[in-house]
């Protein structure tokens, strides 16, 4: 039996199943093992978040987190569905405004909320504010609100306590007494706020503690608050930090890579540090990362490698839980990478290469050699891309990763020859629109590339030329995009897929608008 995805099984037929005897007893490498659905909202119903919920279940996973904003509307749905399944019910997410909501608060107690700029604040950048965190009168309410829900979910077994999105901590002089707002080690040029969050943190921890004593409190590590205290904070044994969010990383390499000087300066390096302070501060600390994200819009970055290699440095360093998250759409184009996040959470030292060699067999099967090259020829083309879909180093690796996806190409074809099953026949058939895609996005990112250095070197019909074939190719792959054969094959989003691209195709506009003035000029 195998479990790719939702409603993405092989379970084979039989009258009846009989098992060989002996006894087999495992135990999973991470205790927790889970699945966001905050990134979900896009493309992942009500309808289909059971079908996730019976897939974590049947892949061995364990958890699953819904946000708190969420969480009533969709009780009645999931509810029996995850208390069925043996799952650990995660409500959490950024929720400082669902217990503490502004629109609620701020007319008659502004003194609630962080003064940012010399003044008490509704919104900070058009989002709810931080919590002034000295506020005696905040933190009552706060705590008062959060254990109303919880009286009125009882289902919750962990409750979270997330600061909202963005930054905007407290200025006011007791606040800084707490720990005054200060440029942030892991993000420059961007504030932390992890000790004043820490001062929300414990204040609720041990009110929780008192009144639901079987509860775990789970703390936002990420963004604003991803780096660790300076201190040891107080806090009771019911507190995990969950999730561990790294952010703005380097997906070339692993987290433990001393090689990696992606981004920022060792940026990889950075949040190691990060993650090594939170176990020694808290000690019990869930790592989530990404198996696919919005900015790499549909580009096949597979990363199972990558994944075990992590895995097995977070095991090693203690800590306790792993979490991913996916979207429907294009599920299947990240299949390998959340089939690793299931597998290597529960053994980390099953190899790559044999898991990728099960999953083609099954998958494929019919045509399974050439999808295993072919996954392998994708792996390398975008291996070496530390952020596919945002910004790709030079010429020469566009290159080598276009060749690549021909390859890729060629070989779905020939799985195709062999006339599978129409299953595997429409899996091969989504990769093939897929790199199709891909193939397009990298070609038209060389041009562009190609075209500003010739423009630069004084080749002005050659950089037209270049410039003019990278507009016609994104032309081409929005109307891809936005047709219905590529439903499955990319994620069919406005505003992480489709805006985008637009928006590299506008400025190419311009810029050819004011090259060919510049060229007639000289004329």
């Amino acid at each position: 039996m195998r479990f790719f995805g939702p409603r993405r099984e092989r379970v084979p037929w039989a009258l009846e199943w009989a098992l060989p005897p002996g006894t087999t007893v495992e135990a999973p490498a991470f205790k927790y093992r889970g699945h966001f659905v905050e990134l979900n909202s896009l493309t992942l119903s009500p309808a289909r978040l059971v079908e996730l919920v019976d897939w974590l279940a049947k892949a061995g996973m364990n958890c699953v987190l819904v946000p708190a904003r969420w969480w009533p509307a969709l009780k009645s749905r999931l509810l029996r569905h995850i208390r069925r399944r043996g799952l650990t019910l995660f409500i959490g997410h950024h929720n400082l405004d669902v217990f503490l909501p502004p629109e609620k608060y701020f007319g008659a107690h502004p003194e609630y909320f962080a003064m940012v700029g010399g003044r008490r604040r509704k919104a900070i950048s058009g989002g709810p504010p931080q919590i002034c965190a000295s506020s005696t009168g905040a933190k009552e309410r706060l705590i008062h609100n959060l254990l109303k829900f919880l009286d009125e979910n009882p289902e919750a077994d962990w409750i979270g306590l997330a600061p909202n999105e963005g930054e905007g901590w407290c200025e006011c002089p007791n606040c800084r007494r707490l720990g005054p707002p200060r440029e942030s080690w892991l993000r420059p040029g961007r504030m932390a706020g992890t000790n004043q969050y820490i001062h929300l943190v414990e204040a609720v921890a041990n009110e929780l503690r008192r009144l639901h004593p079987g509860k775990v409190l789970a703390l936002w590590a990420g963004g604003a608050t991803l780096e660790p205290p300076f201190h040891k904070p107080r806090l009771p044994e019911n507190v995990v930090v969950a999730p561990f969010r790294p952010e703005d990383r380097c997906y070339e390499h692993a987290i433990f890579d001393p090689s990696c000087s992606t981004g920022p300066p060792h940026v990889n390096a950075l949040i190691r540090e990060a993650l090594v302070g939170w176990l020694h501060a808290v000690g019990r600390v869930c790592v989530f990362d990404f198996a696919r994200r919005h900015e790499w819009r549909s580009l096949p970055k597979l990363m199972v490698g990558l994944i075990r290699e992590e895995l097995r440095f977070y095991f090693r360093a203690g800590v306790e839980g792993v979490f991913t998250s996916a979207e429907w759409e294009d599920w299947g184009v990240y299949e390998p990478n959340l089939l690793a996040y299931a597998t290597f959470s529960w053994n980390p030292n099953i190899s790559a290469e044999s898991l990728l060699l099960d999953y083609v067999d099954h998958r494929f099967e019919g045509a399974a050699e050439h999808a295993e090259r072919a996954l392998s020829l994708i792996e390398q083309a975008m291996g070496k891309f530390a952020r596919p879909g945002e910004a790709y180093p030079d010429e020469e690796g566009l290159k080598v990763a276009i060749d690549l996806v021909d390859r890729a190409k060629a070989e779905l074809r020939g799985g195709m020859l062999l006339k599978p099953s129409k299953e595997v026949v429409k899996a091969l058939s989504l990769w093939g629109v897929n790199l199709e895609y891909t193939r397009r996005d990298l070609e038209a990112a060389l041009l562009s590339l190609s075209a500003r250095k010739a423009w630069l070197e004084g080749r002005g019909e050659e950089a037209l030329s270049a410039l003019r074939r990278a507009i016609e190719l994104d032309e081409g792959t929005i109307k891809l995009v936005a047709s219905e054969v590529a439903r499955g094959a990319v994620l069919p989003s406005e505003q992480y897929l489709l805006e985008p691209l637009r928006a590299r195709l506008g400025a190419n506009r311009r810029v050819l608008v004011e090259w060919e003035q510049r060229m007639s000029g000289r004329s």
